[in-house]
């Protein structure tokens, strides 16, 4: 990052992290004890996994709608996507008490590998 961009050097990482927690301050408590429970990566794994085998399933049985997860996202067919994003983010609020911010990314066929 530095070759492309030098003026990254003006920047200590520490101003960088104080900055970033003053506008994002949620990360900063990661670590700490919530509800009497520290949490670790792999509660972060499995809280997502929840989320995302519950949508998929809420997909196949109450939309009719085939899905396939990759990483954090979800692919289905193009006609069933405002579905699918409103089927997340009630999974999501359901699970987790909060709603979350996703965004749809067509794909048209020009995009698919060959």
């Amino acid at each position: 990052m530095i070759e492309k961009t030098p003026e990254l050097r003006e920047h200590r990482v520490a101003e960088i992290t104080q900055a970033a927690f003053a506008k994002y301050p949620t990360p900063k408590a990661w670590g700490e004890p919530l509800s009497g429970r520290t949490y670790d990566w792999a509660d972060l794994m499995w809280l997502e996994s929840a989320v995302m085998f519950s949508t998929m399933l809420d997909l196949k049985s109450q939309h009719r709608t085939p899905s396939l997860r990759v990483h954090d996202s979800l692919i289905v067919p193009a006609s069933k996507a405002e579905v699918a994003c409103a089927t997340l983010k009630g999974s999501f609020q359901a699970k987790q008490k909060v709603v979350p911010r996703l965004k749809i990314k067509m794909r048209g066929p020009e995009q698919l590998p060959e």
